[in-house]
């Protein structure tokens, strides 16, 4: 053969390409042929790869496959993720809307936020943003100035820090749980409600969040009537915030109610009826009402009317209070009493003797005298 033909073989033939007889032709050439055979040397030789060292098929192929499924497994999740989100927000989304009652949406969730964001004020003791977050829309109707506002507002405070004092001495605030739900009012208006549970240390204190009409929360709760005296703190710390909450906190025609009671052909003695209006009042002053009315009852007065009106503040004392007009009967004839009675976070104060005026219409001097002496 040809020099070109076997220089081209060669790089074939090292590479063991070339048939047995090609083999043998380029031996004998470069036998003969110096300059082919310096070429057949310079050019290396390739060893076959030993099989121990080539890549695993199988293993390969496995690692792909574990790849694939772990990707597989990410868009199922994802996808389940995404179906509960939007079937959350559609949910949320058709309450919105609809408002039934005990539902929750969008809204109850922000004002669950809200609420638990003030009654965590309450539970660290920061009684000056707690009562600063609270309403005060009960106060609108009544043209107060930025200085009677104020003072309620220091006058709140302190309350309410001697209050707290006394009730988490030995009795801490734990936590606070908020749930908020839709609930039709008396008007079949859809209202956002929240239902507040503080949990203390010896007990659990419930209260319920409602929105005013300037944006913030009352936070009700009732007015303590009845306790022992180990549990005198903790009246006086719910009494409180019922007081901050909604300063006409007494119900007062619950009280109207119970006063017109007439007792004359009842068999039921007054002492029931009694007991129950004399809770709205402070405890230093209980026993000796209590002792006037039911004296009065029992000397056969009735009350024909009891007339209380808007709480009102008398900005000298700084106190709220009511005026009340009591219309009594006797055999003889009637008599009408005017009075003023303040009263505070734990309840009425006895009437001062200045404010109270008596209009008798041929009564007994008797029932002037009790009517004089019917709040204490």
């Amino acid at each position: 053969m040809k020099c070109d033909i076997i220089r081209d073989l060669i790089p074939v033939c090292i590479e063991g390409l070339c048939s047995e007889e090609s083999v043998k032709e380029i031996q004998e050439h470069i036998k003969d042929c110096e300059n082919c055979r310096i070429l057949y040397e310079k050019i290396p030789v390739v060893e076959n790869v030993p099989p121990e060292n080539m890549p695993d098929e199988s293993k390969a192929f496995r690692k792909i496959n574990k790849k694939i499924k772990k990707g597989k497994l990410k868009i199922i999740i994802l996808s389940v993720l995404l179906i509960a989100v939007i079937s959350a927000v559609s949910y949320l989304s058709y309450n919105q809307i609809t408002k039934r009652s005990g539902t929750r949406s969008f809204e109850t969730i922000i004002q669950t936020m809200e609420v638990k964001h003030i009654m965590n004020y309450l539970a660290e003791g920061d009684v000056e943003k707690y009562v600063d977050s609270v309403s005060k829309a009960e106060f609108d109707d009544y043209y107060m100035n930025d200085t009677i506002i104020q003072s309620i507002r220091e006058s709140d405070i302190q309350k309410l820090n001697n209050a707290y004092d006394e009730f988490t001495k030995e009795n801490p605030i734990e936590s606070v749980k908020v749930s908020s739900y839709y609930e039709q009012n008396l008007n079949r208006d859809s209202i956002v409600y929240s239902d507040i549970l503080i949990k203390t240390k010896n007990e659990e204190l419930s209260f319920l969040a409602v929105k005013e009409s300037d944006g913030k929360y009352k936070i009700l709760n009732s007015f303590i009537l009845f306790y022992e005296p180990w549990q005198e703190n903790s009246a006086k710390f719910q009494n409180t915030l019922s007081y901050i909450n909604n300063h006409s906190h007494i119900n007062t025609n619950i009280i109207s109610k119970l006063l017109c009671k007439n007792f004359n052909n009842s068999k039921k003695s007054p002492e029931s009826t009694v007991k129950f209006i004399v809770c709205r009042f402070n405890t230093d002053c209980r026993e000796n009402i209590s002792e006037n009315m039911i004296d009065f009852y029992n000397k056969g007065f009735t009350v024909e009317n009891a007339f209380f009106s808007p709480f009102q503040i008398d900005t000298d004392k700084n106190m709220f209070f009511y005026n009340i007009a009591i219309i009594a009967k006797d055999s003889n004839g009637s008599a009408i009493m005017n009075t003023r009675i303040y009263y505070d976070e734990y309840g009425f104060l006895s009437p001062e003797t200045d404010t109270i005026q008596i209009y008798s219409d041929n009564c007994s001097k008797d029932l002037e005298k009790s009517l004089k002496i019917f709040f204490g």
